[in-house]
């Protein structure tokens, strides 16, 4: 397919996104986005003992598939669909009724929603494995001051947290990209476009491959809270009893991370 309109800018390093290649992107992204929803609405009328789940894509997606599998092995007959969305979207798919439970980072309870708190996760310093930083122990959030930085978009939760943290800490980066998921982030900071702070159990991965190095932050704590966000007045007892064990399961995660 011709657009006629160059989407990616390669006269630089690392690659851009145009004006259009972003709008396209976007374009896209909310057409399989919607086309999931529908698929989500339709299947709620199957009457089969089913949950349905929207997660952020970074709600741990190895982890979160054995919570599923070992829940679903638990409670013969009954099915859990999971999808992962952009955050927006996970919200809308709750409030739409297009599924039953979402998966968030820093959940707002609201005339709509209601939220159980299900985890929390430390926010880091993430740098190339390369980086002079990369040998730290800790380090002061200040000293990110004029700093590259690979920052989350402007119109996600996630960004104004974080923006208001490096406020806090007297420490104005400069914003070399924005991306809508860790993903992108990583894969940016891992080419060297600048550092960035996020969520610590996104980067095993990465850690474990040597391509990324996190390091803790001084001062004072800074957590992504994760939680689980329903519709109020849309209860049922399986959803219910989801929640409850996946709150459980993260419990006794905790405290064998605590033992070892």
């Amino acid at each position: 397919m011709d657009l006629g309109v160059s989407l990616i800018d390669r006269s630089r390093r690392p690659w851009r996104l145009t004006d259009s290649g972003k709008t396209f992107y976007a374009g896209c992204r909310d057409l399989v986005e919607n086309y999931e929803g529908l698929v989500g609405r339709v299947r709620r009328f199957s009457g089969t003992a089913e949950i349905w789940v929207a997660a952020i894509y970074s709600a741990g997606l190895r982890h979160l598939q054995e919570f599923v599998d070992g829940f679903v092995k638990s409670h013969p007959g009954v099915r859990v669909h999971m999808d992962y969305l952009h955050p927006d979207r996970v919200l809308e798919a709750v409030k739409e009724g297009a599924v039953d439970l979402g998966l968030v980072s820093f959940p707002r309870a609201g005339r709509d929603l209601e939220v159980f708190s299900w985890r929390e996760e430390p926010m880091v310093l993430v740098c190339p494995a390369s980086h002079p930083w990369a040998k730290e122990k800790s380090m002061d959030p200040a000293r990110l001051d004029g700093q590259p930085f690979v920052a989350f978009d402007r119109g996600l939760v996630i960004r104004r947290e974080v923006d208001r943290y490096l406020k806090k800490s007297h420490a104005g980066v400069h914003v070399a990209l924005e991306f809508d998921n860790i993903e992108a982030i990583k894969q940016a900071v891992e080419i060297g476009s600048g550092l960035s702070i996020l969520p610590e159990p996104t980067l095993d991965r990465e850690v474990r491959g040597g391509t990324l190095a996190f390091v803790p932050l001084k001062g004072r704590r800074f957590l992504r809270p994760l939680g689980i966000v329903r519709r109020r007045g849309h209860t049922a007892p399986m959803q219910e009893e989801f929640i409850r064990c996946l709150r459980e399961n993260e419990r006794q995660t905790s405290k064998v991370k605590v033992i070892r």
